[in-house]
């Protein structure tokens, strides 16, 4: 087999040297261009979630100042009358675009008067759940629940407030319902989508937290088994950001936690991490894609530039075998 030149070894190696060059810097750069994009996606996601987050306790705040507001200003004369009761919230229209039932409960927990009124509510006995007794020993308003209502029988969070006298005795306990199933702010949060197939949500913390607002409604107060979703597990412990996994569904996404301040809830946006790496891929698929493009162009010029450069130094050794062939030949 006849040996290869010095100029078509030189050439080859050349080639061989531009190719693995090219697909070196082109794997670092998509490597970096992965990870800097993700980020970028991921912070911006995380951004939009703190934003809505935000709104949601802004929605609360007011929920909450427009019921202190109203245990404030109730005549505490018609604390005794259900009629009159009714009649006066049925009379503040802001109230009941606000919240879906406005119950008011007397000092042992025994109801005075609901709005709309429900006659399976006529006997509620309030005075040992959990939350009469909170609002009671601490005379403070708060966000409760999610839990299911003992009446309704559906998923129900509760804005709840003291109505207080003059001396700071509690009179009465004001609440504001808001039904989980029917459209109000969390419905409207549970709406909204991100991109195409993502959504938000939101979950309790504590020892054992639950689904609050999900747009499968049939997720409603699903407890949350740990280690179902990483991402979750660490937005329980205070974790605020961005996380890429799997979730309990199992679905591969991209999931941005961020807890609210006026409960003690995470709100959550998810997308699936194919819908993320879209725009990704892509965008590797170019860099594949003028990665080749450049390799065409520099290994024919590699090819060239090592041929025109070695071409003296192959016709150095030419002469040479030539001068030496002749020399042995006049022997």
């Amino acid at each position: 087999m006849k040996k290869l030149s010095i100029k078509w070894k030189a050439a080859i190696a050349a080639t061989l040297f531009t190719v693995a060059v090219v697909i070196i810097v082109s794997a670092i750069q998509l490597h970096f261009m992965r990870r800097d994009m993700t980020r970028v996606i991921a912070d911006a996601q995380f951004t939009m979630v703190t934003r809505v987050a935000e709104q949601l306790d802004n929605k609360l705040a007011l929920s909450m100042a427009l019921l202190v507001k109203s245990s404030e200003r109730i005549p505490r004369d018609i604390l005794k009358s259900p009629d009159a009761v009714r009649n006066y919230y049925n009379t503040r229209q802001a109230m009941l675009v606000l919240f879906d039932d406005i119950i008011v409960l007397d000092a042992n927990g025994k109801l005075i008067a609901d709005v709309p009124e429900l006659p399976e509510r006529a006997n509620a006995d309030a005075s040992q759940r959990d939350y009469f007794k909170r609002v009671t020993a601490e005379k403070k308003p708060f966000v409760y629940g999610p839990f299911i209502g003992r009446i309704v029988k559906e998923p129900l969070i509760q804005v709840v407030a003291p109505v207080l006298s003059e001396n700071g005795d509690v009179l009465a306990v004001l609440i504001g319902v808001n039904r989980l199933r029917r459209e109000n702010l969390l419905r409207d949060v549970s709406a909204v989508r991100i991109g195409d197939k993502g959504y938000f949500f939101i979950f309790s913390k504590g020892e054992n937290p639950i689904m609050v607002m999900h747009p499968d409604q049939t997720r409603l107060l699903e407890p949350l088994s740990p280690g179902r979703n990483v991402g979750a597990d660490m937005a329980i412990g205070g974790y605020e950001g961005s996380y890429v996994g799997f979730n309990s569904a199992g679905v591969h996404a991209l999931s941005s936690f961020k807890s609210l301040k006026l409960a003690p809830w995470v709100l959550g946006g998810m997308v699936p991490a194919d819908e993320v790496y879209a725009p990704i891929v892509e965008a590797e698929y170019r860099t594949c894609a003028a990665a080749i493009f450049v390799a065409l162009i520099v290994i024919p010029l590699s090819w060239l530039g090592a041929w025109k450069l070695l071409s003296p130094l192959t016709d150095l050794n030419q002469a040479i075998k030539s001068a030496s062939w002749r020399s042995n030949s006049t022997r």
